[in-house]
C-alpha cells in the first residue's frame, strides 16, 4: 500500500497492510518558523522518520492590524477586521506548505495544523479570554466570528494550493477550563465556522488538547478521526471506543517518549493495539512531542509497526 491507501484504508476501518504511524515536534530552532525554512525543516523531518502522513507545525502568530500587539481591553477586539489569504503571516504558512506539496518524496498526506477560536483567544489576551467574556460578551463574540472568518479563508486558500486537511486543536473544551455550557454557547459556533469550512479535504484529524476533556463534543464535531493525550487524560483507548466509532489517532504518551527506551516505546505501541484494536487506528502522540525526544525512540515506532505486520 501506499501511504496514502494506507491511511485511507485506516480511517475507513478496513485493515491496511499495517497499521499507519506519525508524530510531530516543534522546530524551535528556527526564528521564523515557517516559510522557506519551515518548509525545509519539515522535510528533512520527513524523510528521515518516514511517517505516514505530515503534519506541518503553525507556530506563526494570528496576525494583529499595525501598531497592535496585543488584545488588552474587550472593546480592543473591535479594532480586528478579517484576515484575507494574502497577509503577511498566511502568505508565509501558504509558501511553507507549497514547498512541502512540491517536493514531498511519496504521496504522503500533509496537513496543516489549525487552532481553535479559544486557543488562538487565549495568545492574543494573554490568557484573559474568559475575563473579556465576563465583562464584555459582545466584543469578546466580534472577536471570535472575526478569528473563525479568518481561519476559514486561510483553510480555503489551503484547499486551492493541494493541501490535504487540517489537524483542528481544540483548546477550552476542557472542565477545568470552563463548563460545558459556557464552551457549547460562547466558543463551539465560531470553532464550528473553521471546522466546516474543512469539508472536502480527503483526511482532517480533530485533537482535543489538553486534560478534563469534554469528550462528547465529538459528536457536534463528528470528525473521521480524532486524537488526545490518551495516556494523560481519560478516557482510556479502550473506552474511547464505547465512546466514538471513528478512527483514533492516539497511543504514544508525547510526554514520556523523551525518556523512554527504544524497546519501552515498542511496548507501548503494542499496549496501544492491544487495547484500541488495530481496526481505525493511527499510532501517534496526544500532542507534539519535545523535540529533543532520541532518535532511536522515533525510529522505534515504525520498526515495531512493520515487525507485526
Amino acid at each position: 500500500m501506499t501511504k496514502r491507501e494506507r491511511v485511507l484504508s485506516a480511517i475507513k476501518g478496513e485493515l491496511p497492510d499495517r497499521i499507519p504511524f506519525s508524530f510531530w515536534y516543534h522546530f524551535r530552532w528556527l526564528e521564523f518558523p515557517s516559510g522557506e525554512p519551515l518548509a525545509k525543516a519539515e522535510l528533512e523531518f520527513y524523510n528521515m522518520y518516514d511517517p505516514d502522513f505530515l503534519k506541518v507545525m503553525h507556530d506563526i502568530p494570528f496576525e494583529l492590524p499595525q501598531g497592535i500587539n496585543k488584545i488588552d481591553a474587550p472593546v480592543d477586539w473591535y479594532k480586528l477586521d478579517i484576515l484575507e489569504e494574502d497577509s503577511l503571516n498566511f502568505s508565509a504558512q501558504l509558501k511553507a506548505l507549497d514547498i512541502i506539496i512540491r517536493n514531498l518524496s511519496d504521496d504522503g498526506f500533509i496537513i496543516d495544523t489549525i487552532f481553535n477560536t479559544f486557543s488562538y483567544a487565549e495568545k492574543l489576551t494573554g490568557k484573559r479570554t474568559l475575563e473579556h467574556l465576563k465583562e464584555n460578551p459582545k466584543a469578546l463574540h466580534y472577536g471570535l466570528e472575526i478569528i473563525a472568518r479568518s481561519m476559514a479563508n486561510f483553510v480555503k486558500a489551503m484547499k486551492e494550493l493541494g493541501v490535504s486537511g487540517i489537524y483542528m486543536a481544540v483548546q477550552g473544551a476542557n472542565t477545568d477550563i470552563m463548563d460545558e455550557t459556557t464552551y457549547r454557547e460562547h466558543f463551539l459556533p465560531y470553532d464550528m465556522i473553521i471546522w466546516e469550512s474543512s469539508r472536502g479535504f480527503p483526511f482532517n484529524i480533530l485533537h482535543l488538547h489538553g486534560n478534563n476533556l469534554i469528550f462528547n463534543i465529538l459528536h457536534t464535531f463528528n470528525p473521521a478521526t480524532v486524537t488526545w493525550s490518551n495516556r494523560l487524560t481519560p478516557p482510556t483507548l479502550t473506552e474511547a471506543r464505547n465512546l466514538y466509532s471513528g478512527c483514533v489517532a492516539a497511543g504514544l504518551n508525547e510526554e514520556g517518549i523523551i525518556r523512554y527506551t527504544p524497546e519501552y516505546v515498542k511496548k507501548e505501541v503494542l499496549k496501544s493495539i492491544v487495547e484500541a484494536g488495530a481496526n481505525k487506528l493511527i499510532i501517534a502522540p496526544g500532542c507534539a512531542i519535545p523535540t529533543e525526544t532520541p532518535k532511536e525512540n522515533l525510529f522505534a515506532i515504525k520498526e515495531i509497526l512493520e515487525e507485526i505486520r
